[in-house]
């Protein structure tokens, strides 16, 4: 069964058919959902299943996409627009992947890619490369630019999202580097850990007022690493049962946050609205993330610290 939950980092061999039951929440996240299929080399199906309109008539109109969740002028709704047109396609699904993912406008399709045919492909007689608008159609309706635009700006984002986990790479091996308290709080380099750091100690942030809060702390159900908290497409520690990289960073960096009054400010500039002894509670909720996907709240706020010490460090 189709599944974003299991994140982009599972690696199972063996399946060969995935089942969406319902539209997916947009072209990005089918297609994440598909990728779990065919993890060894295998061909697999993707398969959508989605209500009868009930008309009998035989068309091809799909459900819309979800106007309350997107704006529509925001990347989340040229996501949705790009799965309508997935599902509508009477061409070459390939090439409508290839035209809003990785935006190849030119024609890439399953004959020039020379790869498994898509189920259109495959229904026809001799498959066909995937019409291509010419510029006077383009000009004259006005979709060929449309359809550039909102290519554009998915590839772009997904850009954005891939260099924002580049640069919460980074900022985890700055402080990884050093005493985190010090490095986060202080914003000093000390050599020492943060179990031998006197400073942390005058602000209730030693380690045994942390190992406290720790133990109390309730996990997320989903989504997370259980040991780190840090989100399953950064740590895969549990999918692949190694060690984590960062078993003491973030949490702790929460913490201490916390603990000389910051976090209540970091998370009201993420998004939430109530008072400070419910913050914790919101933080273990999960939250919408780019393309639909859900990540914890404590992870969208600790991306907004990395990028807030970038900003400061620049």
């Amino acid at each position: 069964m189709a599944t974003g939950a299991l994140g982009t980092g599972i690696d199972i061999p063996g399946v060969v058919y995935i089942i969406h039951l319902g539209r997916p929440y947009g072209l990005t996240s089918f297609m994440q959902q598909a990728g779990r299929g065919g993890r060894a080399g295998e061909i697999s199906d993707s398969i959508v299943i989605l209500p009868s309109s009930g008309s009998g008539s035989g068309s091809r109109q799909f459900p819309a996409s979800r106007p309350e969740l997107v704006n529509a002028y925001s990347v989340e709704a040229q996501d949705e627009a790009a799965l309508t047109e997935y599902l509508e396609s009477g061409s070459c699904r390939r090439a409508v992947l290839a035209r809003h993912l990785d935006g190849h406008l030119e024609a890439t399709n399953c004959i020039t890619m020379d790869s498994i045919l898509c189920d259109q492909c495959q229904a026809l007689p001799e498959p066909r490369e995937a019409a291509i608008p010419t510029e006077d159609e383009t000009q004259g309706s006005g979709r060929g630019s449309s359809l550039e635009d909102g290519a554009e700006a998915i590839y772009q984002a997904l850009r954005g999202d891939v260099e924002q986990d580049e640069q919460l790479e980074r900022f985890h091996r700055l402080l990884h580097a050093y005493c985190i308290y010090c490095k986060l709080i202080r914003e000093e380099e000390e050599s020492h850990c943060h179990s031998d750091c006197s400073y942390a100690v005058e602000t209730d942030c030693d380690i045994v007022v942390y190992r406290q809060w720790r133990s109390q702390l309730t996990l997320a159900p989903r989504h997370q690493c259980f040991r780190c908290g840090l989100s399953q497409l950064i740590c895969t520690a549990i999918e692949d049962q190694t060690s984590c990289i960062y078993p003491h960073l973030m949490l702790p960096g929460l913490f201490f946050l916390q603990q000389v009054g910051y976090l209540i400010t970091i998370c009201r500039e993420v998004g939430f609205r109530g008072e400070e002894e419910w913050q914790w509670q919101w933080l273990c909720k999960e939250g919408d993330g780019l393309f639909g996907q859900r990540e914890v709240n404590w992870m969208r706020v600790w991306r907004r610290v990395q990028m807030t010490w970038d900003k400061n460090v620049a």
